[in-house]
């Protein structure tokens, strides 16, 4: 249940350009979340229901280190929370996928990179049910 396994993340170069080029974005600082959401189909059984990727830029943070450790603090917060996020999904019959970009200037907080996290999961429910009811 909090695991995050290698199929769980998105990094076939493929994804990752679909995904930012079709993808609908917001900041949640101190990240930049672009998601994309997508129904289930009969091909989709094997792929998991939620795919993220963490992307923490050469040019806020210059030490390969504190990069690294960006990337530890999202993956963790991202594994502890995904529940929320996959359970709506269930309940929707719709498959996501998220890319958490690194946007601050600074090392983070733990606690600062779990609001952001839990904020981006409430706002992507928020946008999703609000298009849906538009829609419907």
């Amino acid at each position: 249940m909090y695991s995050l396994p290698k199929r769980e993340r998105i990094h076939l170069k493929k994804d990752i350009d679909e995904l930012f080029a079709h993808g609908k974005g917001f900041v949640a600082y101190p990240l930049r979340v672009v998601y994309r959401l997508e129904g289930e189909t009969e091909a989709s059984a094997e792929v998991p229901r939620l795919g993220m990727m963490v992307s923490v830029a050469k040019r806020y943070l210059k030490r390969a280190n504190k990069r690294n450790r960006v990337k530890r603090l999202v993956r963790e917060a991202y594994r502890l929370s995904k529940h929320s996020l996959s359970d709506w999904l269930a309940s929707e019959g719709k498959r996501g996928r998220i890319a958490f970009v690194f946007v601050g200037k600074e090392l983070p907080e733990y606690q600062d990179i779990e609001r952001a996290i839990s904020k981006a999961y409430g706002k992507i429910i928020e946008r999703e049910s609000r298009a849906a009811l538009e829609q419907g």
